[in-house]
């Protein structure tokens, strides 16, 4: 399982006030992933290693160019820092989560096989009961 690598320029926030660079950054980033994973800003999450790194210098300075690795995962886009421990972490939680949902589905399976496989019982059949005789009314003669 291998995620997709982009560089993110953020550029755009040296443009901005000095005081709101980085704030501005983030906003870059979400920006770009939205624009080339065709998802909401909603959808997109961001790692907090991936956070620290744009904020380490300040919010005058934050990063001006960014590796990231993304991974879609149930209509979300996970987004780290390249080859970061929390990529890997993810990878590895979301490999296992898949292994354990094909041996659910392969015990189901083998269950409804082994059921097929036994000799089934016939049918309990209902006895048919008579037919209700109609009722006539009599009327009372006085």
């Amino acid at each position: 399982m291998s995620a997709e690598s982009y560089i993110v320029p953020l550029q755009e926030a040296y443009l901005k006030p000095r005081t709101k660079r980085a704030n501005y950054a983030i906003r870059a980033l979400y920006k770009f992933i939205s624009k080339h994973t065709r998802k909401t800003g909603k959808d997109v999450i961001i790692s907090n290693e991936l956070n620290n790194f744009i904020w380490k210098d300040s919010i005058k300075k934050p990063a001006r160019k960014v590796a990231v690795s993304l991974k879609i995962d149930n209509g979300k886009v996970y987004v780290f820092l390249k080859d970061s421990k929390e990529l890997n972490e993810f990878l590895k939680k979301s490999s296992e989560v898949k292994e354990e949902k094909k041996k659910k589905v392969s015990e189901k399976k083998d269950e409804n096989t082994e059921k097929k496989a036994e000799p089934s019982e016939k049918p309990k059949v209902a006895e048919a009961k008579p037919a209700k005789e109609e009722k006539t009314n009599k009327v009372k003669k006085e």
